[in-house]
């Protein structure tokens, strides 16, 4: 039997910081104005490559 002290918690860097950024097309579940957190790559993917966001400025 584990004590709560032996159980894992998920790695703070399974939840690295994402990045935030706007649709400006709608793109698989997401529509137009759509605000939504990303991986650093994939954000950038989002916005360069498939060009269906771009960076969210809060």
């Amino acid at each position: 039997m584990t004590t709560p002290a032996e159980t894992k918690k998920p790695a703070a860097s399974a939840a690295k910081k994402l990045t935030p950024v706007l649709f400006i097309k709608a793109w698989g579940r997401y529509v137009k104005d759509d605000i939504a957190g990303f991986q650093p790559e994939e954000a950038e993917r989002l916005i360069k490559i498939i060009k269906v966001a771009e960076a969210y400025k809060g």
